[in-house]
């Protein structure tokens, strides 16, 4: 009782894993002309073709129904085929046994896609199989069936061999499939199958070579080892047109591969499937339309040592089987720091459609194979409106703030600092960096800076995420040269700098701001000197002992005129005390570039460079100092 309580347990979850796969057959294009009784069931015989539909009483064709009766709710597993009265019935109810549902598109239905007020849109259904089709498909039709294939159905094309016209409207099954392949509105030979026009019957076993994973040839209904033909065609298939076309059996006496002599082969195309045979004969189970005009026979198990029930359901079952699944994988990790991202890749296909979603909110724009994630949050990604995958988690951690102050001026002299406070918090790490490059040591949120040049601070948190302020910059001018004090006569030189002051015994001498001072008293005289970052150095101290008493009008004393001044290039100098002068002339560096001794009554001129220039006039008792300025 437990054994057989499991096996029910086991069948309605198997059969529920089909459950609302849906199956159309059709009955709209003369499939029960002529002998031919390519339905699933019927419960009237009041139709016939000639070339199209119409009925009366007299009439004997089976006139199917979009249910077959009974219902298939009815079918167990070891329902009879017989339980419907139909030529390809046993096909049917081997679907009902895997739980699909089959319905039957009858000759008054409309064949389209995307129309919601046809209750049997092809949009309804998984799987769309016609059995030897006897009237052209219309334009509207072809688009529909191309469109539903395109987005996912599965279509199988049965065709019969060259003139099996049964309708008498001049085409035949091979033409019609090859019309709808090639002159559509969506896409030219889009499965990259064409059937030839051939007529020809007999067994064989010229079976492709393909992995044990080939759902056709090893599918779950069994492995197809033969196939046998009662008057049906071949077809050539195209892989430079298809690249996922393969044949499963080829015509006997042929070798079993390449693109011709085909008798079965399959194909995707867009979100879709395709599965296309040779010959009716197949299908047909021997039962169905009784009457002693129609003639049936059992392809479907007796012939081909079953293997035909084995194709077809294969086939079938590949067909019904989504073939579309949605997956994302990252480029890189998920968790990362605010600022960068992760890109998301989903899976690709032809013609696929997609839209990215985050927390299950379409993400606007986000409609191709790829997003690039930088919000924290649960992303996914839907295929072609229908398959959507499991949900990738992104983390995107918070990076720090950073930032920089200072308590001073940026710019000083060389010995000079500024003190750079960073932004501060709870368990931050700090590394200060100085033109790019880190600072060895420098790993607390201040740093003291005594150089030139470009500070930043680089913060780090808890969850190792980093922020970069934005640079200060610090400028460190540079002092002067440590002035040398020379010594002419009581006249004290500091060289040429920007400008200076004089000290005596550590006090600053008022007004003594020049490049010279001329001493009047013993004593420790230094000088400081500035540049023009009015940066400063001072002497070492430099000892005087040697002074006596000089009265300060000698200092007044014109000793020499310089004329012009400024000058063009010459300077003139006149002795107008008319007692001897020793002059020198110095460059603002300090550089002595003319030295003479100037007698009584004379007068000089010293050809000079432009420039600025500091002349000296000494007697033994007195100095005068000029610049003079040469054009």
């Amino acid at each position: 009782m437990k054994n057989l309580l499991l096996l029910f347990l086991l069948t309605v979850v198997y059969l529920s894993s089909f459950a609302q796969t849906k199956i159309l057959f059709d009955a709209t294009k003369a499939e029960t002309a002529g002998s031919a009784d390519w339905i699933i069931d019927a419960d009237l015989f009041d139709l016939n073709w000639n070339p199209n539909a119409y009925t009366g009483t007299s009439n004997y064709h089976s006139n199917a129904q979009r249910y077959p009766t009974p219902a298939q709710s009815g079918v167990t597993a070891t329902t009879p085929e017989t339980f419907w009265q139909g030529g390809i019935s046993n096909w049917a109810i081997d679907c009902a046994k895997k739980g699909y549902t089959v319905e039957t598109l009858p000759y008054t239905g409309q064949i389209t896609y995307g129309n919601t007020s046809n209750p049997q849109d092809l949009s309804n259904y998984k799987v769309y199989i016609v059995c030897e089709p006897n009237i052209l498909f219309t334009t509207a039709e072809k688009t529909a069936i191309m469109q539903f294939v395109q987005n996912g159905g599965g279509l199988f094309m049965v065709a019969d061999h060259t003139v099996s016209d049964r309708n008498g409207d001049g085409d035949d099954s091979p033409f019609i499939w090859n019309d709808l392949m090639t002159n559509n509105s969506v896409q030219a030979n889009p499965f990259g199958i064409s059937f030839d026009l051939q007529n020809f019957s007999g067994i064989s076993s010229a079976m492709a070579t393909l992995p044990t994973t080939d759902s056709i040839k090893y599918g779950t209904a069994g492995t197809v080892t033969q196939v046998q033909w009662a008057n049906g065609t071949s077809m050539t298939i195209n892989p430079s047109i298809n690249t996922t076309v393969k044949a499963v059996v080829y015509k006997s006496g042929t070798t079993p591969s390449g693109n011709n002599n085909v008798l079965f082969a399959y194909a995707r195309y867009g979100n879709g499937k395709v599965a296309a045979i040779g010959d009716s004969s197949p299908c047909d189970d021997g039962t169905g339309n009784t009457s002693p005009n129609i003639t049936l026979y059992n392809g479907y198990t007796a012939d081909a040592s079953g293997n035909h029930q084995k194709l077809l359901m294969n086939a079938t079952i590949w067909l019904a089987s989504s073939n579309l699944s949605a997956t994302i994988t990252p480029a890189g990790p998920t968790t990362f720091c605010q600022g960068n991202s992760v890109v998301l890749n989903a899976n690709t296909g032809t013609n696929y459609t997609y839209q990215w979603k985050l927390n299950g909110t379409v993400i606007t724009g986000a409609t191709t194979s790829s997003y690039s994630a930088t919000q924290t949050g649960s992303y996914s990604v839907t295929i072609n409106n229908s398959a959507t995958s499991a949900a990738v988690n992104v983390t995107v951690n918070a990076a720090p703030t950073a930032s920089i102050t200072n308590s001073g001026a940026t710019t000083f002299c060389v010995g000079g600092s500024v003190n750079l406070i960073g932004t501060t918090g709870t368990g931050y790490a700090y590394q200060w960096k100085l033109n790019g490059t880190s600072i060895t040591g420098a790993t607390t949120s201040n740093y003291t800076a005594t150089q030139s040049g470009a500070y930043t601070l680089v913060t780090t948190n808890s969850t190792s995420c980093s922020a970069t302020s934005t640079a200060i910059n610090v400028t460190a001018n540079p002092l002067p040269s440590i002035p040398v004090i020379t010594r002419t006569g009581n006249v004290l030189n500091a060289g040429a700098y920007a400008s200076y002051q004089w000290y005596l015994n550590g006090t600053a001498i008022t007004g003594a701001t020049s490049a010279s001072y001329t001493i009047t008293q013993n004593g420790i005289y230094s000088v400081k000197v500035f540049n023009v970052y009015n940066c400063s150095s001072t002497s070492n101290d430099y000892s005087v002992t040697n002074v006596t008493s000089i009265s300060n009008n000698f200092l007044t004393d014109h000793l020499m005129a310089i004329y012009p001044n400024p000058s063009l290039q010459t300077i003139n100098i006149e002795n107008i005390k008319n007692t001897p002068l020793y002059v020198f002339i110095e460059s603002l560096d300090g550089k002595v570039i003319y030295e003479h001794l100037v007698l009584e009554n004379n007068s000089i001129s010293v050809p000079a460079l432009p420039g600025i220039y500091i002349i000296k006039a000494t007697t033994k008792d007195a100095v005068q100092i000029e610049k003079m300025i040469v054009q």
